[in-house]
């Protein structure tokens, strides 16, 4: 005769009652992440020149009625973007500095951006990461 262990959790009901917590914290969780990983709010960012010159800017994207409202401050003042398209994690946008138009491609990954601007005969890499400043 085979004798068979019994799970006392399981058989008391409580294991039910464990499963669906955890089942629930999970979905909490992924709720939670999925929402942080959205490419809305503000980013503080860089810009860095051929030259390795390093360029501060604040990156603020955010829904609007009008679909999307994304603009740039730095130390020349703040530049609203018309021209920007969000793309799932992606984000294009066009911006004219000194009268020269520079193209700008930016990828988003949890709280950190990444991305590469174009424009007057050269490249260079931006980064940045999510703002805590509430």
């Amino acid at each position: 005769m085979h004798s068979r262990l019994v799970n006392p959790v399981t058989v008391s009901g409580l294991g039910k009652v464990y499963n669906s917590m955890i089942r629930r914290i999970l979905f909490i969780f992924l709720f939670t992440a999925l929402a942080w990983a959205e490419p809305f709010g503000t980013w503080e960012c860089e810009a860095t020149t051929g030259d390795g010159e390093r360029i501060p800017y604040t990156l603020n994207v955010r829904k609007s009625d009008a679909g999307l409202d994304v603009s740039i401050r730095s130390s020349r003042g703040e530049i609203k973007l018309p021209s920007a398209k969000l793309d799932g994690d992606n984000l294009t946008f066009t911006v004219e500095v000194d009268s020269e138009p520079y193209s700008v491609k930016l990828t988003f990954s949890g709280d950190t951006v990444r991305g590469e601007w174009k424009g007057a005969g050269a490249t260079g890499p931006m980064s940045g990461k999510r703002s805590t400043v509430k």
